[in-house]
């Protein structure tokens, strides 16, 4: 129960941090937020890419969406259903968003999309493909400005932005997923 309520308050106190940053962004591109939050994980590089790959571990089986618009909207997304809607609707082209990325102390602006076979329940681990539009950290960088090879963190949690386009992708990803012959997952739609 104690575990329950310090993560209910985390996400409440994150919500309040995405409340304060979408009124200062334009309102009118951003629906929403998927929060994804983790214990610990690592950052490595893509050959021949500018994304790299970033594998969250410990964390919860689901991501809390905010919806602001038109209405306030809160629910848990399952982490199966939010892997095969993105999956479904990246097999004509690859989805991709931007988002918030808090890595311990630091907070950097990304463009994301979900990586091939996302969760691995049994690790309890989950992956993205980010690719950082913000200023990077010192510490994160070489002499060259090149991203270290391995980037570790404690804690991170990533602000996924819900625009319109996003929204209707996963929405059409949720259809394709549950009229594929692959089963599991459940049928309650990602977004309303």
């Amino acid at each position: 129960m104690r575990k329950f309520i310090t993560r209910i308050s985390l996400v409440i106190s994150l919500l309040l941090v995405v409340f304060a940053t979408h009124a200062q962004t334009d309102q009118e591109e951003n629906i929403g937020y998927i929060i994804h939050l983790a214990r610990a994980g690592v950052i490595t590089p893509l050959e021949d890419s500018d994304f790299y790959l970033m594998m969250l571990t410990n964390t919860a089986d689901f991501n809390a969406v905010v919806v602001t618009s038109p209405q306030l909207f809160l629910f848990n997304y399952n982490l199966n259903d939010f892997v095969g809607d993105w999956e479904e609707a990246s097999r004509a082209e690859m989805v991709i968003t931007t988002g918030t990325l808090e890595l311990n102390d630091y907070t950097i602006a990304v463009e994301v999309t979900v990586a091939p076979l996302a969760y691995d329940l049994l690790d309890n681990t989950f992956s993205y493909y980010v690719r950082f539009t913000g200023e990077l950290p010192e510490e994160w960088v070489n002499k060259k400005g090149e991203l270290l090879p391995e980037i570790t963190f404690d804690r991170a949690t990533l602000a996924i932005n819900i625009n319109q386009d996003f929204r209707t992708a996963l929405l059409a990803g949720y259809q394709a997923r549950l009229s594929s012959t692959r089963s599991g997952g459940t049928a309650n739609p990602p977004l309303p």
